[in-house]
């Protein structure tokens, strides 16, 4: 049984603060969207306690589209590619005694 080619997922570069991470677009997309409300803080251990201080700089966070040809992968492996979900072939008729 051979498979459809895998349609390409468009991937993107989410830069949060000093982080650049690389993972697919739309999942990006809603990591921005979950990140919209957020702040920056410092923590200070205060005694025995962790007191989180909330920075007056905003949170940095760029996203950026990028393409299967931008990506470099170590050791020349190829680039993942999503799983691709298979229906089970269909179960084969039983004779009823």
């Amino acid at each position: 049984m051979s498979r459809a080619p895998t349609k390409p997922v468009q991937m993107a570069c989410l830069h949060i603060g000093y982080q650049r991470i690389l993972l697919p677009a739309d999942k990006a997309m809603k990591v921005l969207e979950a990140l919209q409300h957020a702040v920056q803080v410092e923590i200070d251990f205060k005694g025995h306690r962790e007191l989180y201080q909330v920075q007056e700089e905003p949170l940095r966070v760029e996203f950026l589209l990028v393409s299967q040809s931008q990506i470099s992968m170590p050791h020349g492996e190829p680039f993942p590619t999503p799983a691709v979900k298979t229906a089970l072939p269909p179960a084969r008729p039983r004779l009823l005694r």
